[in-house]
Parts: structure tokens; C-alpha cells; sequence
């Protein structure tokens, strides 16, 4: 049981760390070139707050078990809903710039608001 717990730790180690980097390139993919470097500082101090945060799930564990792994999951499962909703997989290109974000969200509270006119942005 030892070796089947030292394995399963590592591989969840391995696939956290992947996370972790497959953050940062997702982030500067997704973001407009104007934002992107404040973007990926945003993105990195969030990062560093969770890893600050980690060891404190770990001690809420030793109360309830299930808490660490119960928000570990809901995190990841927001995260992968969250990435469903990016522009690049909504059938819209790149960023390339805020006023590019501005006409996405545009178009999308227009077609999310009952009984507005379409009106397409060239």
C-alpha cells in the first residue's frame, strides 16, 4: 500500500506541475497582446497565492479529510469549465487587442439580450 500511495502522490505532483506551466502558456494565448504582460503577472500572483494557500487545505484536512480534496476538485472542475467559455473555443479568433475584447463582449451581451437587434461588427 506504501508504494501504490508514493506513486499516486507523484503522479498527481507531475499532473500539477503541468498545470501549473500549461497556466502560463494558456494565458498568454488567451490574452490580447496589449494586456498580455499585466495579464501574465495578474495570472502569476493568483498562482502564488494558491500555492500559498495549499498548506493551509492541507491542515483543514486533518479535521475533515474530504475538505482538500473536495476544493481541489471544484477548483479544477471551474477551471475546466472556465476554458470551455474562451473566445478560441467559442468559434471567435485571437485577441490581438482590448478593443477586440470589447467588441466580443459586445456582440455576445447582444446575443444573450431578448429582443435585441443583430448588428454585426466588421
Amino acid at each position: 500500500e506504501g508504494s501504490l500511495h508514493a506513486a499516486i502522490s507523484t503522479l498527481g505532483t507531475v499532473c500539477v506541475s503541468c498545470a501549473f506551466a500549461g497556466g502560463y502558456v494558456l494565458s498568454a494565448e488567451v490574452l490580447p497582446t496589449d494586456v498580455r504582460a499585466t495579464g501574465l503577472a495578474l495570472c502569476s500572483q493568483v498562482a502564488r497565492i494558491g500555492g500559498f494557500l495549499s498548506p493551509l487545505l492541507l491542515l483543514a484536512g486533518d479535521r475533515s479529510p474530504p475538505v482538500p480534496y473536495a476544493v481541489w476538485g471544484a477548483l479544477s472542475l471551474l477551471a475546466g469549465i472556465a476554458t470551455w467559455l474562451l473566445p478560441e473555443l467559442c468559434g471567435e479568433g485571437s485577441l490581438e487587442s482590448v478593443d477586440d475584447l470589447r467588441q466580443l463582449v459586445a456582440r455576445q451581451s447582444r446575443r444573450h439580450r431578448p429582443g435585441a437587434a443583430a448588428v454585426r461588427i466588421a
